[in-house]
């Protein structure tokens, strides 16, 4: 980018003067330069006039050198901070993307978010990103769904809220009508802008085409010239899907959207703490100017820094030119010329030992610029691995985030579905005998929908959505128990060794995962060698402060080491570094999903407890899960329930809002010598129990239903029947509804899928209770 200026040319023109004019005077004014120097000669010699000439050429093209020279210097000390500039503009946009696909991330992860949901994810993005001035929802609503929004809208915020557009006198007015709507419903933060809420991003055609593309291309589209927030910020948009994942195909991306996530980017905010003494401009892919500093970018200026790069759906181009200091350096100086041609003239007797002075300066203002810019440049690439890292982190955060909303979103229906298959395949067992070809038939049904609830568990205790039966156990015995599965395990051609070093270990923990944990672990081991030797070991650790400095929610203490080494290749630094990651495997297709050492990890975690691996090339691996060592001695397991329960008489409402679901427990109860009162929701319970006469002694009710769950449906029988006992069963994974509301005191909770036999000693053991039993 260095080249011959205008001041340069200036230079040369005078140089090439300077020689014709020596040569006419040489040539045509011989005689009388002579007769002058013979009357002055004690002050001038001919040679001298050689030399003077000859000095005068020679600091001519010194100062083009040095002029040179300043150039290079100036654009080395320019280049590294525009480079710098660029990089961070960049970065600040891509977080800003970042941030609206974020948004939309979770908008299509869960079927519904709620305002508060979204206020709390958007706070946290705002707070991290000064260039950030809002961050928005837009639905997509359809002309009949227009009254139910603004209706649903304006009870959510408390003030009317309506779809809306700019009038023909900049005000807003309410959007005429239209097959389809984009109104704002969250905007974050609001502030001022509560007017805002509802206004139709699709009312204006620049704001439409970018939510076009937006939802044509299934990527972040980017609206300029748009005045929604000041003159001098533009708009991100993401679509929102109703799946996760974006359609293939144009038709099922127009098909399948349900609304956009939206963020205004202040542009001036992106150079924030940045280097402010130089130019910047932002043009776009037509050469349009998007944004620039308080100077405009001058034409006439040779030298100066582009990059291109992409910016959602668009391309921009920044161009930087330095501050005005070294801009002057490059534009022409007729004054500076002068002075510096005299100046050489006048002092070319000295002068050759000066330019070496000179070049040594230059030289030594090179290198040490050179090694700053080093230094710079070092810890640019530190923070930019860093920055690598954590958004490495965030990035499995996020996915194992996602994981366990949709594990905790399927747990109701799936279980509700293996409540009905287990409680039916029961009850059919029963009704068969056991001389019927269907009867084995029947319990690999009712084998098979234990197995499926085990999984949920696993699936729900790994996404941390599921509480574990937590008892203090001896790690010893539950792996005892097990010894024959762990056998079976690791495989014919390997040898399974158990060793451990003190019997009396015991820990807080759910012994059935625990178990499953290291059947995994053990699996795994067998998988990794044809023949060899598997050893399990247990043992007492202390992990100090520096032993847990690198390792997320341990605490120094006391801990039990459960290992599992085996004596095969080993694991390879690159598997290493994902071998905990949901869905990675390095078996072959349909042998893993991936989820195996995941779940392991998940336990480990949820015990108060991690997973450490130790690995060497051809020396085998050793997976060594910690857990909190627990005081005192071990507690006895919860006995099983019984099968057989039977009912008095009692009258029991049972409120369900699964069609099949109520039916089989009403049957159940019935069988069992209760009168069932059944309703599909909350707010039919509440008219069943209007029109009974005469007594409900309990109510079984499900946690989440539409329109009323059943802790409010508790609350409010139980301000005319004070004291009902109450059992909740609920295929959800915490005793929380929904809505985040605590459960009523006294009351049962039974996690789906629950067998008849568990149901019966539930509702015989609440009717049997003394404050069941106490008056009013």
């Amino acid at each position: 980018m260095v080249g011959i200026g205008t001041t340069h040319l200036v230079i040369l023109l005078a140089l090439v003067g300077a020689g014709t004019l020596l040569v006419l005077l040489r040539r045509r004014l011989a005689d009388q330069i002579l007769l002058w120097y013979t009357q002055h000669g004690h002050f001038f010699s001919r040679p001298m006039l050689t030399v003077g000439c000859v000095g005068l050429a020679l600091s001519l093209a010194s100062l083009l050198i040095v002029a040179h020279q300043t150039e290079i210097a100036a654009w080395r000390d320019f280049e590294p901070r525009a480079q710098q500039m660029a990089r961070l503009v960049e970065s600040r946009l891509d977080g800003h993307i970042h941030a609206v696909e974020g948004v939309a991330a979770l908008f299509a992860a869960r079927p519904t978010v709620t305002r508060t949901e979204f206020e709390t994810f958007a706070k946290k993005l705002l707070e991290s990103d000064a260039g950030l001035v809002a961050l928005g929802y837009i639905p997509r609503i359809s002309g009949e769904q227009r009254a139910d929004f603004e209706a649903a809208a304006s009870a959510d915020r408390g003030t009317d809220v309506y779809i809306k557009e700019i009038g023909p006198d900049r005000s807003l007015i309410r959007r005429a009508i239209e097959d389809a709507y984009f109104p704002v419903l969250y905007l974050e933060p609001l502030l001022s802008r509560g007017g805002l809420l509802g206004f139709d991003f699709g009312s204006n055609p620049t704001r439409r085409d970018a939510l076009v593309r937006a939802r044509d291309t299934g990527g972040v589209a980017v609206s300029s010239g748009v005045r929604l927030l000041d003159s001098n910020a533009v708009l991100l948009v993401a679509p929102v899907y109703e799946s996760p994942e974006a359609p293939s195909t144009v038709e099922a991306r127009r098909a399948a959207l349900s609304g956009f996530t939206v963020t205004a980017t202040r542009l001036g905010n992106l150079l924030g703490g940045g280097d402010t003494s130089i130019q910047l401009a932002i043009l776009n892919r037509s050469g349009q100017t998007v944004f620039s500093t308080d100077r405009a970018l001058s034409p006439a200026i040779d030298h100066h820094y582009e990059h291109q790069f992409a910016v959602g759906d668009q391309t921009w181009v920044l161009n930087i030119e330095p501050e005005a200091q070294v801009a002057g350096l490059m534009e022409p100086q007729p004054w500076l010329i002068a002075a510096a041609v005299l100046s050489l003239a006048l002092l070319l007797a000295y002068y050759m030992g000066s330019q070496r002075q000179r070049e040594r300066q230059v030289e030594r203002l090179v290198v040490e610029r050179t090694m700053k810019y080093a230094r710079a440049n070092s810890a640019l690439e530190e923070e930019m691995a860093e920055r690598q890292r954590m958004q490495e982190h965030l990035v499995q955060s996020q996915k194992m985030e996602a994981i366990g909303q949709l594990t905790g979103g399927i747990a109701h229906d799936f279980n509700n579905l293996l409540m009905i298959v287990d409680g039916y395949a029961r009850r059919a067992e029963k009704a068969v005998g056991q001389s019927s070809k269907a009867h084995d038939a029947l319990l690999q049904v009712i084998a098979a929908a234990e197995k499926a609830a085990k999984l949920t568990k696993q699936l729900l205790v790994f996404s941390r959505r599921q509480a574990m039966e937590k008892r203090v156990f001896r790690v010893s015995e539950a792996l005892r128990e097990a010894e024959s599965l762990l056998e079976r395990s690791v495989g014919k051609d390997c040898q399974l060794k158990m060793e451990f070093g003190d019997e009396s270990l015991c820990v807080h923990s759910d012994a059935g995962e625990l178990t499953q944990a290291v059947l995994h672990l053990a699996g795994n081991a067998g998988d990794a060698m044809q023949r060899g030797d598997v050893t399990i070991r247990t043992r007492s650790v202390v992990l100090t402060d520096e032993d847990v400095r690198d390792i997320d929610g341990i605490e120094p203490g006391d801990f039990v080491e459960i290992s599992v080494t085996d004596t095969g290749s080993g694991i390879s630094e690159e598997d290493r570094l994902h071998i905990f990651e949901p869905f990675y495997t390095t078996k072959d297709q349909g042998k893993g999903t991936g989820l195996g050492l995941a779940m392991v990890l998940g336990f480990a975690q949820q015990s108060g407890g991690t997973v450490l691996v130790e690995t060497s090339a051809n020396e085998g691996t050793t997976m060594r899960v910690l857990l909190p060592q627990a005081a005192g001695g071990a507690q006895e397991a919860a006995a099983t329930v019984g099968d057989e329960c039977r009912g008095r008489g009692e009258t029991v409402l049972v409120v369900e809002d699964d069609e099949a679901l109520l039916a089989l427990n009403s049957e159940t109860l019935r069988e069992l010598g209760y009168k069932v009162l059944t309703a599909e929701d909350g707010f039919c319970a509440l008219e069943v129990e209007e029109e009974c006469e005469g007594e409900i002694d309990l109510l079984l009710s499900d946690v989440v239903m539409p329109q009323m769950g059943g802790f409010e449906l508790c609350e409010i029988i139980r301000e005319k029947r004070p004291g009902l006992p109450t059992v909740f069963v609920s295929g959800y994974p915490n005793r929380d509804s929904a809505k985040g509301t605590k459960m009523p005191e006294n009351c049962q909770f039974l996690q789906k899928p629950v067998t008849p036999g568990h149901l019966a000693k539930a509702i015989r053991t609440e009717l049997d209770s003394p404050r069941a039993n106490a008056p009013a």
